[in-house]
């Protein structure tokens, strides 16, 4: 029986000259556990939700830690919690980064390693609606730890990286987290973007907390939702927590309502919309499941919403088509503000499938008006993801694109640019829209002030 002496409070671990056997002995372990037929179908399940279930999580760490009891003899309390936490994040998690995998609140976190002229890597976290900022705790120190953390992400894909054809991945876990890896020979660099659904509960009440709007602005957004018709395009760049924003809105339509999402990478938060008839229908060119037949499933089924977390030109046509006939839709686009975001829908739809080159700009963009009502614009404001503007899209009588009508805006700091304040325009929605949502059972005593 070895001995492990006794360790001060937070040691790490790893140091241990025992670790690597202990890792060693452990793995075996829990992959050949001893006991009846029923214990190990127990051990088999648990093991399976550990990734998914607090409780089987739990069950797999009082596991490891019988055995490293019953093998090895002496441990405080502190270094036994230690020793089993890091094992668990080695064999079977971010390993050194574990913690940050499991923290309430981190919503991305981005790994990038190189291995020449020496082994080097960074890695930048994502939380609470803030912008990327520097992780300077402890990573990982060679290829083989970053290489074990990248296969334990990939495990539950079936996949498996390598450098000759599969040296790009994208993945789901069980959790709903995506899953992006690359290697050098589709990367400059060892990369890894875990962007996170199940520690992360983008509720519109917590992005007021984290600055990214304010209560007069939930309570307007919320007036769109509520209206059940009203058709919204969230914009901004990557990293702007549109598809947040998108699950943030649809945590307050009725529960009984339909949504179906159309996605590629499943970013749905399905811990936020447990309560919610949410379909989710994955995109696989590969097996005949591509957009236009999945968009076509949603029509024929109880589909009250449409929601499309990542709109591609070649089906962008028919996306909007689709909103004239199933109200209540979102979808996100890369834009930078509400009128650039019309003419890139205008070359969108130009460039899609079942349209015509001889159509005319103004045609393609009242096209575009008629189906969708509102732009909500993300941008990244210095530490902070802000909602840069809620703006309406305005017709003429005659149903043409007329504008933009802008109903709240971020007006940044001249001299701190990095900051800023939220503003109420003073514009009011359009009788146009106004009337629609009335007709869509908002009474007017709510639109009175907007």
């Amino acid at each position: 029986m070895a001995v492990i002496s006794a360790k001060k409070e937070n040691v790490n671990m790893r140091e241990h000259p025992l670790y690597t056997d202990i890792k060693l002995f452990v793995q075996t372990a829990m992959e050949d556990p001893v006991g009846s037929e029923d214990s190990q179908i127990e051990h088999a399940e648990n093991m399976r939700k550990a990734e998914v279930n607090e409780r089987a999580k739990a069950y797999v760490k009082d596991k490891m830690r019988l055995y490293i009891g019953a093998e090895y003899r002496e441990f405080d309390e502190s270094d036994l919690n230690a020793l089993v936490d890091q094992l668990y994040g080695d064999i079977y998690g971010l390993g050194v980064l574990q913690h940050l995998d499991e923290k309430q609140g981190v919503a991305e976190i981005f790994i990038d390693a190189e291995e020449t002229p020496e082994f080097r890597c960074l890695v930048h976290v994502k939380e609470n609606g803030k912008a990327l900022y520097r992780y300077d705790g402890p990573v990982y120190k060679n290829l083989d730890d970053l290489r074990s953390a990248f296969d334990n992400m990939l495990r539950f894909s079936g996949q498996q990286i390598n450098a000759y054809d599969n040296a790009s991945i994208e993945a789901t876990r069980p959790t709903g987290d995506r899953i992006q890896v690359a290697v050098p020979e589709d990367s400059h660099s060892w990369m890894m973007r875990v962007r996170k659904f199940n520690n992360f509960y983008p509720t519109l009440e917590n992005m007021v907390k984290y600055n990214t709007l304010t209560p007069d602005m939930v309570e307007l957004v919320r007036l769109f939702v509520d209206a059940g018709q009203v058709n919204i395009a969230v914009m901004g760049a990557m990293g702007t927590a549109k598809t947040s924003t998108i699950n943030g809105l649809l945590e307050h339509t009725p529960i009984n309502e339909g949504i179906t999402a159309i996605v590629e990478i499943d970013e749905m938060n399905h811990k936020l919309l447990h309560d919610h008839l949410l379909t989710v229908l994955k995109i696989d060119e590969k097996r005949g499941r591509g957009f236009e037949e999945h968009l076509a499933t949603a029509l024929r089924s109880s589909a009250e919403r449409i929601i499309v977390p990542e709109s591609r030109g070649k089906g962008f046509p028919t996306l909007i088509r689709t909103l004239k006939q199933i109200r209540g839709g979102m979808f996100t686009i890369h834009a930078h503000d509400a009128l650039g975001g019309m003419y890139v829908m205008t070359d969108m739809f130009r460039g899609g499938e079942g349209t015509s080159a001889a159509e005319t700009e103004e045609s393609i963009q009242t096209k575009v008006a008629q189906a969708v009502d509102i732009a909500i614009v993300m941008r990244r404001v210095g530490e902070t993801i802000r909602m840069w503007s809620i703006t309406e899209y305005l017709r003429d009588d005659k149903g043409r694109f007329a504008g933009v009508n802008d109903l709240f805006v971020f007006v940044p700091n001249p001299n701190n640019p990095k900051d800023g304040h939220f503003e109420r325009t003073g514009n009011r929605i359009s009788s146009r829209l106004r009337t629609f949502m009335n007709e869509n059972e908002i009474p007017m005593s709510r639109l009175e002030r907007w």
